[in-house]
């Protein structure tokens, strides 16, 4: 059965990933594949027009979010993955695919969905043991930018509402704090959905209320401002 259409959009930013092929490790280690997929979305970035806001490297994946003022995502995604295929089989003398196929998207259309999801990405090495904290691991556009200094490498500021995703203690300290297993679940099954939700029962109620992880953590910082 043929895969849905992309959900095309100016408004409002995506959730995009990739793995590699037949889920291997890439062919190159991660921190070398990082700073080519880096680089390869600042050119994006420059052609396309887009706004990306975070990027993390796995072993055999990477993680982005990014808006498309364009609504262009389909060709800036071909142009960053051929581009990024072809540098990682040269650097490491690969002839086969790179990728295991094309990219999955996931529209993220609500504010708490966003800081979910952001989350989400940036504890994927801890949930993985590679690192303690998500302030240890190296390999994503958040580590490099200092930990959101001003320009963030050109980066977008994330989605943040009047409330910055920051490296504040009480950010740093959310961001280590495990979401409930349900909100991980829920996460993980809106994330198969052209138009990110968390999934519902029968009823038609959410399974979770999958915002117990977000909500408190936006109302701290509402009291701090």
């Amino acid at each position: 059965m043929p895969r849905p259409p992309v959900i095309v959009s100016n408004e409002y930013p995506y959730h995009i990933w990739a793995r590699s092929n037949n889920k291997e490790w890439f062919d190159l280690p991660a921190e070398e594949c990082h700073q080519i997929f880096m680089g390869q979305l600042k050119k994006t970035q420059d052609i396309y027009k887009w706004k990306p806001h975070l990027l993390l490297t796995m072993g055999n994946h990477f993680h982005l979010i990014a808006e498309t003022p364009l609504s262009n995502i389909s060709s800036a995604m071909r142009y960053f993955m051929t581009e990024s295929s072809r540098k990682i089989r040269n650097r490491s003398l690969r002839t086969n695919h790179v990728f295991g196929g094309r990219y999955r998207s996931s529209l993220i259309t609500e504010e708490l969905y966003y800081y979910s999801l952001h989350k989400y990405i940036l504890r994927n090495p801890v949930e993985a043991k590679i690192c303690e904290r998500v302030e240890l691991y190296p390999n994503s556009s958040w580590f490099e930018a200092g930990k959101f200094e001003e320009t963030m490498r050109g980066f977008a500021k994330p989605w943040s509402y009047g409330l910055p995703l920051d490296n504040s203690e009480q950010y740093l300290a959310w961001l280590n704090e495990a979401p409930p297993d349900q909100v991980s679940k829920g996460v993980r099954k809106g994330l198969r959905k052209m138009r990110f939700t968390f999934p519902k029962t029968g009823e038609g109620r959410r399974i979770v209320n999958w915002a117990e992880d977000v909500e408190p953590y936006l109302k701290r910082r509402v009291a701090e401002k």
